[in-house]
């Protein structure tokens, strides 16, 4: 098949998105098929990668703003494709956006990927961004009649409840995954000396604050380690000094915060990790998690998204919680290594980009099928 992808967020960008249509996209082309990715520019210096041919429109502005730029381009760039199937990424962004009032023109099998109603439920700090919501999802209904399917990452997502609200039913789950080459051979067992994990970008609302001061309430005597980047914002200092503070009250503990590494040195770090820890307080499907999962790490998270879902950890709401968890979990070698095989298994059979992209071409085929009826 012919596939364009229409995405605001591709490779080299890191993010979640990002590396869910990356891999999907990759995986695609390795089952043989045609792939395109019409995504922002980002003055890349090739027009493909890994097979996935790229192409690039100087598109500016995110919702709660104008879009400006290549707009006009964009919209008869993909009215004017000879595909057979479109997939959309996300709402509220400019790739979707702006295709909405012209989905019935496109004959191709249309699909919207989405990836989270994240202002249909809870509100943003810019006031004209809330305003335009209210608006946008009385009208996204009618837009989301015009795709032949709609997929959504869980059972737990956020549009449920706005699927609901308007009688929806035209939708079905693709979660997100793993690359297999991450997947590990055989579960852990809980090691003589331990070391805990949390890798995210440093940003308030990932919340590290919280394990910090789990860490702290805990007995073990593992140190922890932070994995991130602190390009955006200066929450990582903030962090710095709250482990002073904490040292001050509780006794000094090994604390150390990455900000530079690797993709593979990350890796690395989370394959010999004893357990990682997640104290996010917004997310929709957690890669990270399933990550940990992959590699066999049991994993201690807040209450976000879907991971009352997933194998092989512990959901919680708070750092005491956590750090009775951290307690619980390095001190009982036969429930560490249960938890560790229950995500491995998990990610084997399931939460891996092969699994799900054959879902997803199981998907276009049925609707393929459908449409010859």
């Amino acid at each position: 098949m012919k596939i364009l992808i229409t995405t605001e967020q591709y490779f080299p960008i890191l993010s979640g998105v990002s590396t869910v249509v990356t891999s999907v996209a990759e995986e695609l082309i390795k089952n043989g098929h045609t792939v395109t990715v019409a995504t922002s520019c980002k003055n890349r210096n090739y027009s493909s990668h890994n097979g996935v041919t790229i192409k690039e429109f100087k598109i500016e502005g995110g919702f709660g703003r104008y879009y400006k730029g290549e707009k006009k381009a964009y919209v008869s760039y993909v009215l004017s494709s000879d595909v057979d199937v479109i997939i959309n990424e996300c709402v509220q962004t400019w790739n979707s956006d702006l295709l909405f009032p012209h989905l019935s023109k496109i004959k191709a099998i249309k699909i919207l990927h989405s990836h989270g109603f994240p202002l249909f439920q809870s509100k943003s700090r810019n006031p004209w961004a809330n305003l335009k919501a209210k608006f946008y999802y009385r009208s996204l209904i009618h837009y989301l009649n015009n795709y032949d399917m709609v997929l959504i990452l869980s059972s737990l997502a956020s549009e449920i409840p706005y699927f609901q609200k308007y009688h929806f039913g035209n939708y079905e789950i693709l979660p997100n995954g793993v690359p297999h080459q991450i997947i590990a051979s055989e579960p852990k067992r809980l090691p003589e000396n331990p070391f805990l994990l949390s890798i995210s970008n440093f940003f308030p609302m990932k919340n590290q604050e919280l394990i910090l001061k789990a860490f702290y309430l805990s007995s073990n005597k593992a140190a922890l380690i932070f994995i991130g980047s602190s390009q955006l914002h200066g929450y990582l200092n903030t962090l710095k000094s709250l482990k002073q503070s904490l040292d001050a009250k509780y006794g000094e503990r090994e604390v150390f915060f990455y900000d530079t590494l690797s993709r593979e040195e990350t890796i690395n770090y989370l394959t010999h990790a004893s357990l990682f820890l997640h104290g996010s307080k917004l997310e929709a499907f957690p890669i990270v998690i399933l990550e940990a999962m992959a590699t066999g790490t049991p994993w201690i998270c807040t209450e976000v998204g879907n991971v009352k879902e997933l194998a092989g950890g512990l959901v919680l709401k708070n750092e005491h919680d956590m750090a009775l968890s951290i307690d619980a979990l390095l001190n009982d070698s036969t429930y560490y290594s249960q938890l560790s095989a229950d995500g491995l298994e998990s990610t084997k059979h399931y939460y891996n980009w092969q699994s799900i992209t054959k879902s997803l071409e199981s998907t276009i085929l049925k609707i393929q099928n459908s449409k010859l009826l």
